[in-house]
């Protein structure tokens, strides 16, 4: 049922997720700092993104994470987890492309700040992740509310479902929060 494929791409999502509060937490003492910086308020916002696109990759993975565990313990059915699959995509997957177009925006601004060869190699990777999550998210939507209205009309399957995603996102909560601490208080220390 899981593929060993599938589950080293939620290990990198939940490690990006991560990074990125982390990266978040560090770009919002600059940021705090650089009281005349060229776009400033629009990169305040696309930082503010940023922990959205972590809390949102962050609750996808571990749902994944978290119904994998509890159908492999029998908690769960085959059912139930893809109901969770398909509400995760369809809420925490519409979080990432919106999150990720305002995130590639920024990465467009800084790479026409600095021209340099890191900044434009950060916004080709961007884009090309935008235009791949815009793709794929509007491409499989319907399969996943298909999905979503056929296994979520059984209110035991529902319950379940969003019982295990909302610990996912309370898991996710903390580990944004304490990677964006990390980067702050690094931050912090180091200008």
């Amino acid at each position: 049922m899981f593929s060993i494929f599938v589950f080293f791409i939620m290990i990198f999502n939940l490690v990006i997720s991560l990074w990125n509060a982390y990266a978040s937490g560090y770009n919002s003492v600059i940021l705090e700092r650089a009281r005349h910086m060229k776009f400033r308020d629009f990169f305040t916002i696309a930082n503010s993104f940023g922990l959205v696109i972590s809390f949102a990759g962050a609750t996808y993975a571990l749902s994944f994470f978290l119904s994998y565990l509890a159908y492999k313990f029998g908690y769960i059915n085959a059912e139930i987890v893809a109901l969770i699959a398909s509400y995760s995509f369809l809420v925490f997957g519409g979080l990432i492309v919106f999150s990720g177009i305002i995130i590639t925006i920024e990465s467009i601004l800084v790479a026409y700040l600095r021209r340099n060869f890191w900044s434009i190699l950060v916004a080709i990777y961007n884009t090309i992740a935008s235009v791949w999550n815009i793709f794929a998210y509007v491409s499989s939507f319907k399969y996943a509310k298909d999905i979503a209205d056929r296994y979520g009309s059984d209110e035991d399957n529902r319950t379940k479902a969003i019982i295990i995603i909302i610990i996912a996102m309370f898991i996710a909560i903390f580990l944004v929060y304490t990677f964006y601490k990390w980067g702050k208080n690094k931050a912090e220390r180091e200008l």
